[in-house]
């Protein structure tokens, strides 16, 4: 019985620490892998970063854009980037591509870049929107991205739609 009630009390526990992992931006979820940060996180933008890895990005819920620019965006998503101030320079490697998974679309890009902050470094860059046909979000992750391409695809792999509760 003892043995139980303890097991019971640990999965509880490892319940409450993956829910408070859990963000969630527009009706879109998503965790952040173990050592990524929240830098700041507001209604409409997440931005974190995860020192140890030199991995920094940002989730933006984009539901204000009108549908033609988040399509161009798509198609160009050095061109949406650009404006962020973030690169100094931003060149494609990798063209977009969609994916339907879990009642969501994904479009991503990804390629090099050079920081303002710091223009002598040039930085690995990818960038996805996911879409839920109500709200989309785009997601920006930069830094050693294919040093650490296992937590990044974990970061991915998390993103979800917001389960409705049952009343």
């Amino acid at each position: 019985m003892v043995r139980h009630l303890a097991l019971a009390f640990v999965a509880a526990l490892a319940a409450t620490a993956l829910a408070a992992d859990k963000k969630k931006i527009g009706s879109v979820e998503f965790t952040l892998p173990k050592g990524w940060t929240v830098a700041e996180e507001k209604p409409d933008i997440i931005t974190f970063d995860c020192k140890e890895k030199k991995l920094t990005g940002l989730v933006l819920d984009i539901k204000d854009l009108k549908p033609d620019v988040v399509a161009n965006a798509k198609k160009k998503p050095d061109e949406f980037i650009k404006p962020l101030n973030i690169f100094e320079t931003v060149t494609i490697s990798d063209k977009p591509e969609e994916e339907k998974d879990g009642g969501l679309v994904y479009t991503w890009s990804g390629g090099k870049a050079t920081l303002k902050a710091d223009k002598a470094k040039g930085t690995e860059w990818q960038v996805m929107f996911v879409e839920d046909g109500k709200s989309p979000i785009v997601v920006l992750v930069f830094g050693q991205l294919e040093k650490h391409e296992d937590d990044v695809e974990a970061f991915y792999d998390s993103f979800a739609k917001v389960k409705k509760k049952k009343k």
